[in-house]
């Protein structure tokens, strides 16, 4: 059975002339999405023009989840969500089924609603839920996380952040580890900078971009110093041989003693078999994508206006370490 949305508000109607010209002109003031667009929402709220308030708050909680002023006004809209019974499946997991095919404003009513039920049974949930196979659900429950404790689940959260397949996913479990301020889990992402395959090392430079903690810049930037010189963990290289042996007499020497001469054998020993030797190269491209999502995460993390090129990341570290006074510019 579908689950169904039931919205607590006035019946929207035909606006007056003066207030369609006020929403028209905040309109005007900005572009869709922005911030500023918030303002757009309050008044259609306001007015009882419920569609464009949700279309409004949609398009900002699209661009910024965590934007302080859109939350504060989904919180004290008067919408609530209404969730029929179904046999076999518990509230919590019907709330996790409708926020992670959601639009942004209902994903937040979604999280608050389960933010309110008892916190072992929402946990247990989130914890499973965090192991679907549906990309809409891990990001979904990354993000009820973020609203309920960002600290709990941490082990699965960095994993997330680091190898899962989808980008929406990876980065609400960045954005989690990022409100739960804590260093120690910063450097466990950061671990994976030093991992064999270009993927996950990229995916978790764009986490720790994502994360934005200074703890980080460090660690970026000596990877990125690595790839430029090369010594990348992608020439790692090794042999296994499979062998087999067999002794032979290969000539004999005399030797004389006593009037005597005896024949002393020269043994040696043949092998035959296979020997691989094998180097695992990282492709050019994802090595370009590496490059790319580290200079990106510097950027972020620091603020510094520079283009996305190593020798321009790593001039500005040298600059930064000689003064360390000096703003990140």
């Amino acid at each position: 059975m579908p689950i169904t949305l039931t919205c607590l508000a006035l019946l929207a109607v035909a606006l007056p002339a003066d207030v369609r010209s006020e929403l028209d002109g905040l309109r005007r003031g900005s572009r869709p999405g922005e911030p500023a667009r918030v303002e757009v929402a309050r008044a259609a709220l306001a007015a009882g023009e419920l569609a464009v308030f949700v279309a409004e708050l949609d398009a900002v909680l699209a661009r910024d989840p965590d934007l302080p002023a859109a939350r504060e006004l989904v919180a004290r809209a008067p919408l609530a969500l209404s969730l029929p019974a179904e046999a076999g499946r518990s509230l919590e997991r019907r709330l996790v089924l409708f926020g992670a095919r959601a639009q942004p404003t209902y994903r937040e009513l979604a999280a608050a609603r389960l933010a309110g039920e008892p916190r072992d049974g929402v946990l247990e949930e989130l914890g499973h839920a965090l192991r679907s196979p549906s990309p809409n659900v891990r990001a979904f429950t990354a993000f009820a996380l973020r609203r309920i404790d960002p600290r709990v689940q941490a082990d699965a959260l960095v994993r997330v952040a680091v190898l899962d397949p989808c980008a929406a996913t990876r980065r609400e479990a960045a954005r989690t580890l990022r409100d739960a301020r804590d260093e120690t889990l910063v450097l466990r992402v950061a671990a994976a900078l030093a991992l064999d395959d270009a993927l996950p090392r990229a995916n978790a430079a764009a986490a720790l971009g994502e994360i934005g903690h200074a703890a980080a810049l460090p660690l970026l930037v000596g990877r990125l110093a690595a790839l430029q010189s090369g010594g990348h963990p992608g020439g790692t290289r090794a042999h296994v041989s499979f062998t087999r042996q067999a002794a032979y007499v290969r000539d004999f020497e005399p030797q004389i003693a006593q009037g005597a001469s005896i024949a002393d054998p020269l043994v040696d020993v043949a092998t035959e078999g296979t020997v691989l030797d094998v180097r695992v190269v990282t492709s050019h491209v994802r090595v370009e994508v590496e490059r790319r999502a580290l200079c990106a995460a510097l950027q972020r993390i620091s603020g510094a206006r520079l283009p996305l090129e190593p020798g321009r990341w790593l001039a500005w570290w040298e600059a930064r370490r000689s003064t360390p006074t000096s703003s990140s510019d």
